[in-house]
C-alpha cells in the first residue's frame, strides 16, 4: 500500500474515475477486487523521471489489499489462453507495408477501439488515430511472433488504459480495484481483469514503447499462457516493445537511431559494471534491470534464433532460469558466449544521443525534432559524412546540421530559416555566438527537399547544401568534433540520406542495410 498519501481522498476520486471512464456503449464486467493469481502481476517501473536515471531492479507482484467498495471495469471477461506455440519467431511477421484497407478505428470520447483494442486515452498527449494505428499493427507482428491469438469473444476487445500523469494513473488503478502502489511504475498488467495500464513518460518514444511493453504482456497472459523467469517475462516485453513508428508504419523488435532512455548503452555499461558477467540473469539471480534483461533476450532472439525459440518453450513449461538456459544452449552461459554478448552489445548501440531537449526516432532512418529552445542531437562517433534531408512540420523553420561538437557550449552549426536565410555560426564556451557565414540558401532541385551535408575531404570539413558547397572548415578541432543536428522553435522531420563511417568499425552501418532483421 502506497502510505505516501492518506487512501480517503482517493476513494472518492476513484469512484469518480470510474464513473468517468468506463467504455461508453459497452457492460462493466465487475471482477474481483482481490486479484488471483500474483505471480503473473507484471510492471514496469517508472523509468524517466530523469534522463540520467539509470539502472531499475525488476518488480515484485502487488499484495492485494482489502476490498474497496465499488466496480472494477473489465470491458470483457477473462478467456482461457491458447496453448503457446513452441517455436516463436519475429520473421516472418506480417509486412505492414503491404497495401491493404487500414483497420476501422473509431474516437469516442477519451476511448479509441480497433478490431482489437479498446483504448483509453483522457491525455492530449497522445494522438488517438495514431495510436489505434499503431496498436493494430503491433497485434497482428506480435501475435505472429507468440503463433497464437487471444481467444476474444465477438464484441470483446483488449483494453488498455493511458493516464496524462501519475496521479490519474493510481487513481484509474484503484478505480479498477488494484490498491497499493505496484512498484511505483509507470506501467501495470493486471492479469485479473485483463487491462494494462500507463502514463505519459518524459519522450514521446518511451510512452510509445512502454504502451507495447504492457500490451506484450497482455499477450503473453491472454495468448501466450506462459509462466516463465522474470528476466525473460520482461526482456521479451522489452524485446517487442523496441520499435519504429513514423505514423504510418511499425516494426517491432528494431532498435531506433536515437532514444532518450538509450537501453543498449545502459545495458553494455551494467555489463561492464558487474565484472563483464551476464550470466546471473540466466543464474536466476536478482538484481538486474529491464534494459539489462532487453538486451539478452535481444542478443539471444538475433545471435541464436533456435536457441530462443527453444528457450521461450522450455520457460513456458516451467523449467526455472538455470534449467531453461542450459536445456536450449547446451549448457551454462560460457566465456565465448559472454565474449560474444559483448560484441554484439558493441556493436547494436545506438548512434545518436541526446544533447538538448527533444529528437525522437521516426522510422527506421529519421528523427522528428520539436522544441522551443536550441535542441541539439549529435553522433556517438563522427562519421565520415553525413546528409540531412529537412522537411518542415510545424512552426518558422530554424533547423540544420552540426560539426565540430565538442560539448553544449562547443560547436558549429549550420542553420537553415523559413525565409531562406543561411547561417554558419560558431559557438564557444560561454555560449558566445560568432557569424562564420550569413547568405541566401541554394534552391534544392525540382521535387526534392533542402538536404545539407558535411564530409570529411582532404582533413577538412566540407559543408554543402542542395549540392553547393557553402564553407569549408580546416581547423584541426572542427575536423575532429562530432556531427549533429539543431532545431529551434519548430518541429522538423530529419531524415538521414547519408551516414558513413568508411571501413573505421564501430555503431554506423550503411542505412540500406539498416535493421534488417535486428532487434
Amino acid at each position: 500500500m502506497n502510505t505516501r498519501a492518506p487512501i480517503t481522498p482517493l476513494i472518492f476520486a476513484a469512484i469518480a474515475v470510474f464513473i468517468a471512464l468506463a467504455p461508453p456503449g459497452r457492460t462493466a464486467i465487475a471482477a474481483p477486487a482481490i486479484r488471483s493469481d500474483p505471480a503473473f502481476v507484471i510492471h514496469l517501473p517508472l523509468v524517466m523521471n530523469t534522463a540520467a536515471r539509470a539502472d531499475f531492479a525488476p518488480g515484485v507482484p502487488i499484495s492485494p489489499s482489502p476490498t474497496m467498495p465499488g466496480a472494477t471495469t473489465s470491458p470483457g471477461a477473462t478467456t482461457t489462453p491458447t496453448t503457446p506455440t513452441l517455436e516463436p519467431t519475429l520473421e516472418p511477421t506480417p509486412d505492414p507495408t503491404a497495401t491493404s484497407p487500414p483497420p476501422p478505428i473509431e474516437i469516442e470520447g477519451d476511448w479509441v477501439r480497433t478490431p482489437h483494442y479498446a483504448l483509453l486515452s483522457p491525455s492530449p498527449a497522445v494522438d488517438k488515430l495514431d495510436l489505434g494505428r499503431m496498436m493494430e499493427q503491433f497485434y497482428d507482428q506480435a501475435t505472429a511472433y507468440f503463433g497464437a491469438e487471444p481467444d476474444l469473444a465477438d464484441t470483446e476487445r483488449l483494453v488498455g488504459k493511458i493516464y496524462a500523469d501519475a496521479a490519474a494513473y493510481r487513481a484509474g488503478l484503484i478505480a479498477d480495484g488494484i490498491f497499493g502502489d505496484p512498484g511505483g511504475s509507470g506501467g501495470y498488467y493486471d492479469p485479473g481483469g485483463g487491462v494494462f495500464y500507463l502514463f505519459i513518460q518524459p519522450s514521446r518514444h518511451f510512452t510509445r514503447m512502454l504502451t507495447l511493453h504492457e500490451a506484450t504482456h497482455q499477450l503473453q497472459h491472454r495468448a501466450g499462457g506462459c509462466r516463465s523467469p522474470g528476466w525473460w517475462t520482461e526482456g521479451e516485453a522489452e524485446l517487442l516493445g523496441m520499435h519504429t513508428w513514423d505514423g504510418e508504419t511499425l516494426h517491432i523488435a528494431r532498435q531506433p537511431l536515437i532514444s532518450l532512455e538509450d537501453y543498449p548503452e545502459r545495458a553494455l555499461e551494467a555489463f561492464r559494471a558487474k565484472g563483464g558477467d551476464v550470466g546471473y540473469l540466466t543464474r536466476g539471480e536478482g538484481g538486474w534491470s529491464y534494459r539489462e534483461a532487453w538486451a539478452l533476450a535481444a542478443f539471444a532472439h538475433d545471435a541464436y534464433p533456435a536457441e530462443a525459440g527453444r528457450l521461450r518453450a522450455r520457460y513456458c513449461a516451467g523449467d526455472d532460469a538455470a534449467t531453461g538456459w542450459a536445456e536450449a544452449f547446451g549448457g551454462p552461459f560460457t566465456p565465448a558466449l559472454t565474449a560474444e554478448y559483448e560484441a554484439w552489445l558493441m556493436a547494436n548501440q545506438e548512434p545518436w544521443e541526446w544533447i538538448y531537449n527533444e529528437f525522437e526516432p521516426h522510422g527506421e532512418r529519421a528523427f522528428r525534432g520539436r522544441s522551443d529552445v536550441n535542441a541539439i542531437a549529435v553522433t556517438k562517433v563522427r562519421p565520415m559524412e553525413l546528409t540531412v534531408e529537412l522537411e518542415p512540420v510545424s512552426g518558422s523553420l530554424r533547423a540544420g546540421i552540426l560539426v565540430g561538437y565538442h560539448d553544449p557550449s562547443d560547436f558549429v552549426m549550420l542553420r537553415l530559416y523559413a525565409d531562406r536565410r543561411l547561417e554558419v555560426i560558431r559557438v564557444s564556451p560561454g555560449w558566445s555566438w560568432s557569424w562564420l557565414l550569413v547568405t541566401t540558401a541554394p534552391t534544392p532541385a525540382p521535387g526534392l527537399m533542402d538536404r545539407m551535408s558535411a564530409a570529411v575531404v582532404d582533413g577538412a570539413i566540407e559543408i554543402t547544401m542542395n549540392g553547393e558547397r557553402v564553407i569549408t572548415l580546416d581547423g584541426a578541432r572542427d575536423v575532429e568534433g562530432r556531427f549533429g543536428l539543431n532545431l529551434e522553435g519548430c518541429e522538423v522531420v530529419m531524415r538521414l540520406i547519408e551516414m558513413e563511417e568508411r571501413g573505421a568499425g564501430g555503431p554506423f552501418i550503411e542505412l540500406e542495410e539498416r535493421g534488417a532483421g535486428r532487434p
